[in-house]
């Protein structure tokens, strides 16, 4: 499973803090989004849960915490059903 987060880009530093207590892995980029048909900056974590315990919940944690530091209304997860190897 993928998981993505989608959020303000916004206190990254204080992100990357979250997400490298939450996952031993992952991937961070830059891009562009509209929320309510306004443009803003976000920023996407992409984290895969092989050999990750409790993925689901950890991810679940970084959005809440994430959400909470931006004062956001919310921040979006998807999760993905895909493979991965590491070649």
């Amino acid at each position: 499973m993928l998981y993505r987060l989608i959020t303000q880009r916004k206190r990254v530093r204080r992100i990357r803090k979250i997400c490298n207590v939450l996952f031993p892995g992952y991937t961070m980029y830059k891009t562009d989004g509209w929320w309510k048909s306004t443009p803003e900056k976000s920023l996407v974590i992409e984290v895969h849960s092989r050999g990750l315990p409790y993925a689901g919940l950890r991810v679940q944690t970084a959005a809440q915490r994430i959400r909470d530091l931006n004062g956001q209304e919310c921040v979006l997860v998807q999760s993905l059903n895909c493979g991965a190897c590491f070649v």
